[in-house]
This record gives C-alpha cells, sequence and structure tokens, in this order.
C-alpha cells in the first residue's frame, strides 16, 4: 500500500467516526451564517438552508438527512462508495451543495477544505484553518485541538 493510499484510508475512518459522533447535537432556534477555510477535518450538524463545500485530496462522509437535497459532483477525481443506505462516502477532490436539510451530520477531511452554510447547527474543526460567522467573528483552528462553533444569529 502507498503511502498516499494508507493517509487516504487514515482520512477514511476518521471521518467515518467523526460522522457518527459528530459534535454537540444542533441548536434548535435561530438561523446564521459560516465560512471556513483550511486544511484539517470538519464535522458539522444541524439543519441549513443552503450548504456549499469542496476539498482536494480528502473525502466527505455524510448521513441521510431527514429532509432536504444533497448534490455531490463525482466522477473520476470525487468517487462514491455507499457505506450503507444512511451513510455515503466520497474520496478525493469534489465539491457539493445540499439545500434545505435537517438533522444531518457531515464530515469534510482534507486540503484546501472550504464550507459555507446558513442556517443553525454545531461545527467541530481541527487542523489548520478559520472560520467566520455572519455576525464577522473569526475563529482560528489548530491541530493540537478540536474548536466547536455555534451556527446562530
Amino acid at each position: 500500500m502507498t503511502t498516499r493510499n494508507k493517509f487516504l484510508s487514515l482520512i477514511l475512518v476518521l471521518a467515518l467516526l467523526l460522522v457518527l459522533a459528530g459534535p454537540a447535537s444542533a441548536q434548535t432556534s435561530g438561523a446564521g451564517s459560516i465560512t471556513c477555510d483550511g486544511d484539517g477535518t470538519l464535522v458539522f450538524t444541524g439543519d441549513f438552508a443552503t450548504l456549499s463545500l469542496s476539498a482536494d485530496a480528502g473525502a466527505l462522509v455524510y448521513s441521510k438527512p431527514d429532509s432536504g437535497s444533497i448534490a455531490i459532483s463525482s466522477g473520476k477525481t470525487f468517487v462514491k462508495h455507499s457505506a450503507n443506505g444512511n451513510i455515503t462516502i466520497y474520496v478525493g477532490s469534489g465539491s457539493g451543495t445540499a439545500k434545505n436539510v435537517k438533522n444531518i451530520k457531515l464530515t469534510l477531511s482534507g486540503a484546501n477544505g472550504h464550507l459555507e452554510a446558513t442556517g443553525k447547527g454545531k461545527l467541530a474543526v481541527r487542523g489548520e484553518g478559520s472560520c467566520v460567522t455572519g455576525g464577522g467573528k473569526t475563529y482560528a483552528w489548530k491541530s493540537a485541538s478540536d474548536t466547536t462553533i455555534t451556527v446562530a444569529p
């Protein structure tokens, strides 16, 4: 197994574990927005009107939301693997969007990750990067510890 495959396998396992556990449960009222950029892992739970994400050389793992639609651009560079009926995994480089999703658990892990969302929920991040809320508050995240952010007005 090459070093790259070992690295991607490790990311995939970590991402799957994180999406199953997820950060603390989502908030129950309000709406907000957040934009995040960096290298590492983002674990997102909640209810979101819009969600846009992308990553290079990484993985996207998400649970089937209670409602809403998810569109992922898959192909040779972002390959879909279904773990079971409720968990979907994409590995490689790619992007996706979601609209009006309720009770989603999503993990995005890899290099050059980008996420934009409006709605309510929680985000846990680890790696090197930053997030900015709709209110203008900036959160810098580091690889040594998790940073938890509430997405709300």
